[in-house]
Formats: structure tokens, C-alpha cells, sequence
């Protein structure tokens, strides 16, 4: 189990209290090295938890951050429902949350079913 660092805190509630008085769709950004796949990670282990029905995509355009996404979930929420789609990784598995490269997945886009929240990494 993680535990998020204060800043990392502070931008997940941000980002909940943005949702709060705001529609459409919010950007996050933070440097290199500041944890966000941890960031992504947390957001789908609260979401999930809150709403056991949400479906949530993450989307990148590299296999090693599909991994690297892949791998924060699991290390941040061992019991988390992800799976990957990647044809460079080997892996075409939908879960409650799938981390997916775009290249992979825009053609088969309606395999994913209804989607609630989409991340871009």
C-alpha cells in the first residue's frame, strides 16, 4: 500500500473539489518524477470505492507508461479490477478499469462498453 505525499494530497482534492463546482474536463498536471501514475492510481481506487459501478479507462500513447499505470494501480490497490490492452505488451483484457495505448485501442474503442471516466496520461 502507498500513501500519497501532501502535494499529491492536496491535488486529488483539488481536483474533487473542481468536480464539485465545475463540469467538463479537468487537467492535472505535475513534473516528472511526482508521482502521477501513483495519482492516477488513487483517483481509480476513491472512484471505485464510492461508485462500485464506475468504469474508468486510462489512455496513454507508449507501452511502458501502459505498464508503468498498470503496475501503480496494482501497487497502490492490490485487489483493484484493471486490466491491459496493448498490442505491444501482448495483453487485450477489459476490466472495471483498463489501461489501454491509444494505438491499441481506437479501432476496438466499442469493446470498452460504457465508460465513465477517461484518463490520459
Amino acid at each position: 500500500m502507498i500513501e500519497l505525499r501532501d502535494y499529491q494530497r492536496k491535488a486529488l482534492d483539488e481536483l474533487y473539489e473542481w468536480f464539485s463546482y465545475n463540469e467538463g474536463n479537468p487537467c492535472v498536471e505535475a513534473p516528472t518524477g511526482a508521482g502521477k501514475s501513483v495519482l492516477l492510481a488513487k483517483f481509480c481506487e476513491e472512484n471505485i470505492q464510492a461508485n462500485p459501478n464506475i468504469r474508468i479507462v486510462i489512455v496513454t500513447h507508449v507501452k511502458e507508461l501502459v505498464q508503468q499505470d498498470h503496475d501503480a494501480v496494482l501497487r497502490v490497490w492490490p485487489e483493484a479490477p484493471i486490466g491491459i490492452w496493448s498490442a505491444g505488451i501482448g495483453r487485450k483484457e477489459i476490466e472495471q478499469i483498463t489501461v489501454c495505448g491509444i494505438q491499441s485501442i481506437y479501432k476496438h474503442a466499442d469493446l470498452l462498453g460504457k465508460v465513465d471516466v477517461v484518463l490520459v496520461d
